[in-house]
């Protein structure tokens, strides 16, 4: 369940009652401090827990607000904790404030923190939200554990709310992997439902999948893509692409190495031995973190694993393919001026 969700799920599992809205706090009650939280109204929210908790600081409804109004991560984490210790608690504000914590954990990069609360929520006599959801697939992935990612992933069943997400994730995970085949099948379940909610990041990753294999599908899932969701980000990732394209083509009838240089200088060699190196990991969850964030710009940006003299595995991220290392120099110098990235010409047969 999201953050969003769970906000919402916990007030009205933990709250009740009409609301009756304050204009003068601290004047009021716990109902008024619902309805100022309601309308975002978060500092007059928490002047009016203050003056509450002065009157009964024992009351459980206190403990709740100024876990909900903490504006220090360590805070709430305790505030949480107390309520969480309290046997008073039903089991299923115990398992929203269990997850609403992972999904802090999580947000702060805590990956481990998140997993370990999220097993404490238990789905099923075998199964716990760690082992059986998104949440858990996203920590397990940040972590770099792949299998246990799909698993949580696969789990998570098509009547649940982040059913799409779920596959989404997979998908993308397939895709990491270099079988496009797999991805594009989660990617078509993932979109199965006409209210999907990761609808535009769907289209963008079969414009990605297409764009190099079907050029006149990838033109029409683009001008879908721009016609539905014109403000979303894979619409303008997808804008920047094409603009990126089409600056290439108005460039083609200049010529790229003038003729006075273009005699053998032993810079040119065999198709395809040049490459471009942009980043390289140790961990692995860092290079999945950069493959999602650029893949979209990075036309066939892949990982490469590889082992060096030391024995350190690195994780490198590579893309393109290029003559000559004047022709990769071209290249990243282009990624420099587009994109401020610094990417290395490397030659290809390094990497297999």
């Amino acid at each position: 369940m999201r953050r969003g969700g769970i906000a919402v799920a916990l007030l009205i599992g933990m709250l009740s009652g009409p609301s009756a809205f304050a204009a003068d706090p601290p004047d009021g009650d716990w109902n008024d401090v619902r309805t100022l939280f309601a309308v975002g109204r978060f500092a007059d929210a928490r002047e009016l827990t203050d003056a509450l908790t002065v009157q009964d600081p024992d009351d459980a409804q206190s403990l709740y607000w100024r876990y909900r109004l903490a504006e220090s991560p360590s805070a709430a984490r305790d505030l949480r904790r107390e309520l969480l210790d309290d046997d008073s608690l039903g089991a299923s504000a115990r398992a929203l404030l269990l997850q609403d914590g992972a999904w802090i954990a999580y947000g702060a990069g805590d990956y481990e923190t998140a997993l370990d609360l999220l097993g404490e929520v238990r789905l099923s006599d075998d199964e716990t939200a760690a082992t059986a959801g998104l949440l858990g697939g996203l920590a397990w992935r940040a972590q770099g554990a792949g299998d246990n990612s799909r698993d949580a992933l696969a789990a998570v069943p098509p009547d649940d709310p982040d059913y799409p997400w779920a596959r989404y994730r997979l998908g993308q995970l397939a895709l990491a992997d270099g079988d496009a085949a797999m991805a594009a099948r989660y990617f078509e379940m993932a979109g199965d439902q006409s209210d999907s909610p990761c609808a535009a990041e769907i289209l963008l990753a079969d414009w990605m999948l297409a764009r190099e294999q079907d050029p006149q599908k990838a033109l029409r899932l683009e001008r879908e893509l721009v016609h539905r969701y014109p403000r979303s980000l894979p619409a303008a990732l997808v804008a920047e692409q094409e603009q990126h394209r089409l600056d290439l083509q108005s460039g083609l009838s200049d010529p790229v190495i003038p003729p006075e240089t273009s005699s053998d200088t032993g810079d040119f060699d065999e198709p395809g031995s040049y490459t471009l190196q942009f980043a390289a990991f140790a961990d692995r969850a860092r290079a999945l973190t950069y493959l999602d964030n650029w893949s979209a710009r990075l036309s066939g940006l892949h990982i490469v694993k590889e082992i060096d003299d030391r024995g350190t595995t690195l994780y490198k991220l590579r893309a393109g393919s290029y003559r000559g290392r004047s022709q990769a120099r071209d290249a990243a110098s282009n990624m420099r001026d587009r994109y401020n990235l610094s990417p290395l010409p490397t030659r290809s047969t390094d990497s297999q």
